[in-house]
C-alpha cells in the first residue's frame, strides 16, 4: 500500500524556485511518482533574456530533466502551471488571479527558492531567503486548505556550531532589526557592517539561511494553523537515478570543482584530505521533501520539524576520497578538449597552497596569454583562474572541516515508509555505493554540464593518451636542460650527477643478470 500515493492523490501544490536545479527535480519527481496529483503551480521570475513565466516553463519541459516525463506521458505536463511573479516584490509578484487560486487549491508548499551565491551582498541574501520567506508564510495564513509548508534550508545554516541537531537555533539578530536596517543603509555602511555582523558563520548564504529558519518559527507560532518542515540537505550533488544518473545542471559547490579538475584547470586547493565530503544526491534530497509533507500529516506534527539530510554519520566520504575518485573516473572517461592532464592535491598548508597555486595555476596561464597575444587573440587564461580561485575561496571553509550532523528524524522519516513507497522513493544513504556514485558523478558533468557526447570517448581517451605522451617528452626535455645548465654552473653538481646516473645503469645491468639467472628473462 502507497501512504504517499494517496496523500498526494488529488492535491495540489506549489514550488517557488521551480527553476533551480533541486526545483526541477522535484516536480519531475512529483509528475512521475505520483500520476493522480491535481496541479504543480510553480512561481518563475519573467526575465528579458528568457522571456515571460511561461516562456520560461516551457523551456524547461524541454531540457534534459523532463525527458522521462514527455516519454511517459506527454499530457502530464498540463498539470505543471506557471505563475509569474518575483519573490522580492510585495505579494511575491503574483497576480491577485493566481494568489486566489492558491488560496482556495494548494495543500502543500515547497519553498526551495533561494539565492545560493556563497558571496552575496547582506542586503541581496537577508532580501531573498529571509525577507522573501516571510512574504510567502504571510500569503499562507490566507491559504483555506493547506496541510503543509516545507523550507528546503541546508545544514550548514549553523555551521558556527561543530555538532547540529535537528532544531532550530536562536536567531544571531533579530530578524525585523536587521530587515529594517538594511531598508535604509546604502552600499558601503552594508559593506562595513557585513564583516562585522557574519563572523562566525563564513558567508551570507549561510548567515541567512539560518535568520531564515528562525523567521519561519516566528510566523508560524502566531499563526500554527498548518505543519511546518525544514529540510536541511548538505552538499547537494549529481542525481543517483532520476532523472539521469549524474544529472548535474549548474556548476555550484562539487560539480564545479569536479568539472575545473576533470579539464585539468584545478590542480591544487586547500583542504583536509580527512575531512568529511558531506554531499547528498538531488533525487535523494527531493525524494526527502516530497515525504516530509505526508510524515508530519502522519505524526500529527505540533511543532516545526527540522530533517538534517547529511551523509557524514550514516556513509561517510571524505574529500581525499573525492579528489581519488575523480581523478580515476576522468582517466576512464575524460572529457573533451583538457587543458592538461587532470592532476590534483588537496592541502591544509597555507604556504603550500599558494606556491603550488603560483606554479601549477598562474605560470602556466600567464604563458598561454602570452602566447595568446602573439597570436592576435583575446587572452583569457589568468582572468578564468581568477574566477576559479574566488571560487575555490568560497569552498575551503567546507573543504577542510567537519561537522557532527544529528539525522534521527531523517531515519525516522525512512522507516515510517511502507515497503511500496520506499521503492518508489530512494533516500537511504548507508546503502548508497560512492564509488558508483562518484562515477555517474564525472559521467554527468561530461554529458550534462559540459554537453559532450559519450560517443566521443574513443577520441578523448586517444587525445589523453597524446597528450600524456607530449607532457611527458616535454618534462623530460626540461629535466636534461636544468640538469645540464647545473652540471655546468657547479662541478660538484655534475659529479653528482655522473655518479648518480652511473650508479642507475649498473644497477639495472645487475638486475637484468639477476632475472636471466632466475629464468624469467629469456
Amino acid at each position: 500500500m502507497s501512504n504517499l500515493r494517496d496523500y498526494y492523490r488529488g492535491k495540489s501544490v506549489f514550488i517557488t524556485g521551480g527553476t533551480g536545479f533541486m526545483g526541477k527535480v522535484l516536480v519531475q519527481r512529483l509528475l512521475t511518482c505520483f500520476p493522480e496529483i491535481d496541479r504543480i503551480y510553480v512561481h518563475i521570475r519573467p526575465s528579458h533574456k528568457h522571456g515571460s513565466a511561461q516562456n520560461r516553463l516551457a523551456a524547461i519541459l524541454r531540457t534534459a530533466a523532463f525527458e522521462t516525463v514527455s516519454k511517459a506521458d506527454k499530457n502530464q505536463h498540463v498539470k505543471i502551471i506557471a505563475m509569474s511573479g518575483d519573490i522580492l516584490q510585495p505579494n511575491l509578484g503574483l497576480s491577485s488571479e493566481d494568489t486566489e487560486i492558491l488560496i482556495e487549491k494548494v495543500s502543500v508548499i515547497f519553498h526551495t527558492a533561494a539565492t545560493v551565491k556563497f558571496d552575496e551582498a547582506l542586503k541581496t541574501a537577508v532580501d531573498v531567503n529571509v525577507s522573501g520567506t516571510r512574504k510567502l508564510l504571510m500569503l499562507c495564513r490566507q491559504m483555506k486548505r493547506l496541510e503543509a509548508f516545507i523550507h528546503v534550508s541546508t545544514a550548514y545554516a549553523n555551521c558556527n556550531r561543530m555538532d547540529i541537531s535537528e532544531e532550530v537555533y536562536p536567531s544571531p539578530v533579530p530578524c525585523d532589526k536587521l530587515i529594517e536596517a538594511l531598508e535604509w543603509m546604502n552600499e558601503a555602511s552594508v559593506k562595513a557592517i557585513t564583516a562585522q555582523l557574519i563572523p562566525p558563520w563564513p558567508n551570507t548564504y549561510t548567515y541567512a539561511k539560518a535568520l531564515a529558519e528562525s523567521a519561519i518559527v516566528s510566523a508560524w507560532e502566531e499563526s500554527p494553523t498548518f505543519h511546518v518542515g525544514i529540510v536541511r540537505p548538505s552538499i547537494v550533488g549529481a542525481a543517483v537515478e532520476h532523472p539521469h544518473p549524474g544529472y548535474i545542471d549548474n556548476y555550484n559547490g562539487p560539480s564545479g570543482l569536479l568539472a575545473a579538475i576533470g579539464k585539468g584547470a584545478l590542480r591544487t586547493m586547500l583542504g583536509d584530505r580527512n575531512a568529511i565530503a558531506d554531499i547528498v544526491p538531488v533525487d535523494y534530497a527531493v525524494d526527502v521533501l516530497i515525504a516530509t509533507p505526508w510524515h508530519l500529516e502522519s505524526t500529527k506534527a505540533s511543532k516545526p520539524w527540522v530533517y538534517n539530510f547529511t551523509s557524514g554519520g550514516i556513509n561517510p566520504m571524505t574529500w581525499g576520497y573525492v579528489q581519488d575518485s575523480t581523478l580515476v573516473n576522468f582517466a576512464k572517461n575524460p572529457v573533451d578538449n583538457v587543458y592538461r592532464i587532470p592532476s590534483a592535491r588537496f592541502t591544509q598548508n597555507w604556504l603550500a597552497f599558494h606556491l603550488w597555486r603560483t606554479i601549477d595555476h598562474m605560470l602556466p596561464a600567464y604563458l598561454i596569454d602570452t602566447v595568446l597575444r602573439i597570436q592576435g587573440k583575446k587572452p583569457t587564461a589568468v582572468a578564468g583562474y581568477a574566477k576559479l580561485h574566488r571560487a575555490l575561496r568560497s569552498l575551503d571553509y567546507f573543504t577542510q572541516n567537519s561537522w557532527n550532523f544529528r539525522n534521527d528524524n531523517v531515519k525516522l522519516l525512512w522507516e515510517s515508509l511502507s515497503i511500496e513507497d520506499q521503492k518508489v522513493l530512494s533516500f537511504d544513504l548507508s546503502q548508497l555505493s560512492w564509488q558508483d556514485y562518484m562515477e555517474k558523478f564525472c559521467l554527468g558533468i561530461k554529458v550534462f554540464l559540459l554537453r559532450e557526447s559519450l560517443d566521443n570517448l574513443p577520441q578523448a581517451r586517444k587525445a589523453v593518451a597524446r597528450q600524456t605522451k607530449k607532457t611527458r617528452v616535454v618534462l623530460c626535455v626540461l629535466f636534461l636542460l636544468l640538469t645540464t645548465v647545473l652540471c655546468k654552473s657547479f662541478r660538484l653538481v655534475r659529479r653528482s650527477w655522473l655518479v648518480a646516473f652511473s650508479t642507475v645503469i649498473r644497477l639495472m645491468l645487475l638486475l637484468s643478470r639477476i632475472l636471466k639467472q632466475s629464468s624469467i628473462l629469456p
